[in-house]
C-alpha cells in the first residue's frame, strides 16, 4: 500500500470523501469534520464514546453533544491525527482488526499501549514513528 491507500483508509475511518493530498487535510481541519466521524473513530478503535473522549481530553458528554454538528478545529485536528494513526496501522498490518489489536496491546518500544499515547500530538507522533519502523522492518524481512 502507498500513501494514497492511507488516504482511502483515513476517509473510511472518518466517513469523509477521500482527501486528494495532505494539503486537503488542512482545509478539512479548517472547515471541520462531520460529527458522525466520532462514532466511526470509536468503532474503528473498538472504544466506547467514554473511552474515546479520553483521547480527545474532553468529557464524554462533550463528544456526544458534538456528534450532531461539525466539529471545531481542535476536535477535528485530534480526530484527523487519530485517524491517520489508524490508517497507518491498518496499512502496516494489512488488516484493520490486526491494527486495532496492535494499538490496544502493550508495545515494548513505547513502554505502553499505543492507544494510550494518542491523547497527545507528541504521543501520536511516537506511535506513528514506531509503526513506520515496524513497516520498514517487515519489508526487510
Amino acid at each position: 500500500m502507498d500513501n494514497l491507500d492511507q488516504m482511502q483508509i483515513l476517509a473510511e475511518v472518518l466517513g469523509i470523501e477521500k482527501p486528494r493530498d495532505q494539503l486537503a487535510l488542512i482545509e478539512i481541519a479548517r472547515t471541520g469534520l462531520p460529527g458522525h466521524s466520532l462514532d466511526l473513530l470509536a468503532k474503528s478503535l473498538g472504544l466506547s464514546m467514554f473511552e474515546l473522549s479520553k483521547l480527545f481530553n474532553v468529557s464524554s458528554r462533550t463528544l456526544l453533544r458534538h456528534r450532531k454538528q461539525l466539529l471545531g478545529i481542535r476536535l477535528t485536528g485530534r480526530a484527523l491525527t487519530i485517524g491517520k494513526v489508524i490508517a497507518l496501522a491498518t496499512e502496516v498490518f494489512q488488516d484493520s482488526d490486526k491494527a486495532r489489536m496492535w494499538l490496544k496491546s502493550r508495545c515494548d518500544e513505547l513502554n505502553s499501549r499505543p492507544i494510550d499515547l494518542l491523547e497527545t500530538t507528541v504521543g501520536s507522533g511516537l506511535v506513528m514513528e514506531t509503526l513506520a519502523s515496524v513497516k520498514v522492518n517487515s519489508s526487510v524481512s
